[in-house]
């Protein structure tokens, strides 16, 4: 099952992620759940070959990152590089950095730090 969310900013969005992992833990579908936020002005913003979809499956999330840094002029780097062990199965957009994160930030009960315009950092919420 895919779900779009649309949402206004990132806390909506990660209102809405928050929401759908409690209600799929109590009642699991029987198949895998995919979620892809998306901003409602990305359609405007982002060049079609910018926001192209990309797909992970058990994927490491140091592969992920190396691959949505590829794409992006915010760069996202990962505190700790055990936490690049950590595996991700998702469809994501790769013009938007920020819903990524909050994805990462809520499924990995990670910390975000926003550094500068260009540079984001993740933390385990432990090592604080």
């Amino acid at each position: 099952m895919k779900v779009l969310i649309v949402g206004l900013s990132g806390l909506v969005v990660g209102i809405a992620i928050l929401l759908l992992v409690q209600v799929y833990q109590e009642d699991p579908p029987s198949e895998t759940l995919l979620v892809e936020a998306v901003p409602p002005t990305e359609e405007k913003l982002v060049k079609a070959p910018e926001r192209a979809n990309m797909e992970f499956d058990d994927a490491p999330l140091s592969e992920v990152v190396r691959v949505f840094n590829k794409s992006n002029a915010t760069q996202i780097e990962l505190a700790d590089p055990a936490m690049g062990e950590m595996k991700i199965t998702a469809s994501l957009r790769s013009g938007n950095p920020d819903v990524f994160v909050s994805l990462l930030e809520l499924t990995f009960d990670l910390r975000v730090e926003h550094v500068d315009e260009s540079k984001i950092v993740l933390y385990r919420k432990e090592a604080l």
